[in-house]
């Protein structure tokens, strides 16, 4: 079971290998499994022929021709500009007081209460604002 990359190849040179990869658990231990690439799909099936189900140390082993599905294109996450958003992430509010956003709101197009609203009236003088102060 706990064969290196090195005595793969061995095994598998005289069939014309061109690369070894061990498959490793998360510790770094081997599975048990190992994936050997061929120069071409002969190589393939004349090493397949003459391993498979031969022992090696004791152990019995299984060659068999690994396949893996295309892929295909994804069309399930549609790109776009708008940033994914994870399950815990935060969506961004604006930080501006909760006082200061309805008084905007209100000075959007409504008249705030206790304001004085004027309308297209001449402009005013100075005498009109001297009056207006004094008026307190």
């Amino acid at each position: 079971k706990n064969k290196s990359k090195e005595e793969i190849e061995e095994i598998f040179k005289p069939y014309g290998s061109i690369a070894v990869r061990l498959v490793l658990h998360k510790n770094g231990q081997p599975k048990g499994l190992a994936y050997v690439e061929f120069e071409n799909d002969e190589a393939a099936k004349k090493a397949l022929d003459a391993t498979n189900q031969i022992t090696i140390d004791g152990n019995v082993i299984t060659v068999t021709v690994s396949a893996p599905p295309p892929k295909k294109p994804s069309t399930s996450f549609p790109k776009s500009n708008e940033p994914i958003r994870h399950a815990r992430s935060r969506l961004q509010v604006p930080l501006v007081p909760r006082a200061l956003q309805i008084k905007s709101a209100e000075s959007n197009g409504k008249e705030a209460t206790g304001s004085t609203v004027t309308s297209n009236k001449s402009p005013k003088s100075n005498a009109d604002f001297r009056k207006l102060l004094l008026k307190n």
